[in-house]
């Protein structure tokens, strides 16, 4: 989980020496990343085991004079070993009561501050000691960068990670039988098991790459309702303007129906609303992302005194507008009326 804050550092410091103080059973994951140029080993339960063992490494890392210590571990052994090691600058957060052998002790992120992932953390700490100038390139929804309809299965998704992110990675894929990639989940003869409470059917996952930048909006995305993602609106919303309007647009494979609908939670709970249901009588030239883009954009053209961009946090992102998150960019790349 390191890896990300690793690489930050490498890319922030191109031509510094840079040495990563590990132990043996993780070695293995920095080697051959092209983020440090030596390997420190810190074996803790032989040469460098008890006291005299920590004290033998710290004259080992005084010898090579280091400038700085970046202190991803958390454990105050790890402040006492770059003190004793004579480092000059030691950077690192203040807890386990070792913020007194720091140059720099970074104040802790606040519960629900940065994202659960251990990587934020990391990239937290750079952040807050002047080395990143934001984390906003990464989300707890987005840590990699493909596109939000990509088609791929989970192996070669992980195949994906590996070539780019891991290449050391030993990653074995076991391969599907009799299943070939123009087929819908429907025709494998296998269940449909939700991979979320608001994914009940096949017909919501095909929407829903489009239909979930409603979450970044006021309007309700169907959550609440037995058909969440397939039905959105509003109070303010007249459904017969709206479809008209949709309709017109000839989107592929897809058609709007009036609705109006209550939903049981979350957005507008309780309240009455009116607007569409989205049915997709050709699945197979639907554009799911296309057609979540175009909805909104209608909606802002029709009620731009009623409709407002949700605002943060967003899934433990307290700064960008969870339509940023969502789209993987500014908004206005997609919103230009």
């Amino acid at each position: 989980m390191a890896l990300p804050a690793l690489r930050a550092v490498r890319k922030r410091f191109p031509d510094a020496e840079i040495a990563i103080v590990g132990r043996t059973y993780v070695a293995d994951i920095y080697r051959d990343q092209e983020i440090c140029n030596q390997l420190i080993s810190y074996d803790s339960a032989g040469l460098h085991a008890g006291f005299s063992g920590r004290e033998r490494l710290a004259a080992e890392l005084r010898t090579q004079k280091f400038d700085v210590a970046l202190l991803l571990q958390n454990a105050f052994d790890a402040a006492w070993l770059a003190w004793r090691a004579n480092i000059a600058e030691r950077i690192g957060y203040a807890r386990d009561g070792r913020s007194f052998l720091l140059t720099k002790a970074v104040p802790l992120p606040r519960p629900g501050e940065v994202p659960a992932h251990e990587k934020f953390y990391y990239l937290e700490l750079l952040r807050r000691a002047g080395w990143l100038d934001s984390v906003q390139d990464e989300s707890f929804i987005g840590l990699h960068p493909i596109p939000v309809r990509h088609g791929k299965t989970i192996g070669e998704l992980a195949t994906q990670f590996r070539e780019e992110a891991f290449p050391k990675c030993k990653l074995t894929v076991l391969p599907m039988k009799n299943w070939d990639r123009a087929m819908w989940f429907d025709q494998t003869g296998l269940p449909w098991v939700m991979p979320s409470p608001n994914m009940p059917t096949l017909d919501t996952a095909i929407v829903y790459p489009g239909m979930c930048l409603l979450e970044g909006t006021n309007i309700s995305e169907g959550r609440g309702t037995t058909r969440p993602f397939e039905i959105f609106g509003a109070p303010f919303i007249d459904p017969e303007s709206l479809c008209r309007k949709l309709n017109d647009l000839n989107l592929p494979g897809v058609f709007f129906r009036e609705n109006y609908f209550q939903p049981t939670f979350q957005k507008f709970a309780g309240e009455l609303c009116g607007g569409a249901q989205i049915h997709v009588p050709d699945r197979n030239i639907y554009r799911a992302f296309q057609t979540g883009v175009e909805i909104v954009r209608c909606i802002r053209r029709l009620y731009p005194e009623n409709f407002t961009w949700k605002q943060p946090p967003y899934e433990y992102e307290h700064e960008k507008l969870p339509i940023q998150i969502l789209l993987g960019g500014p908004a206005e790349d997609f919103f230009h009326d």
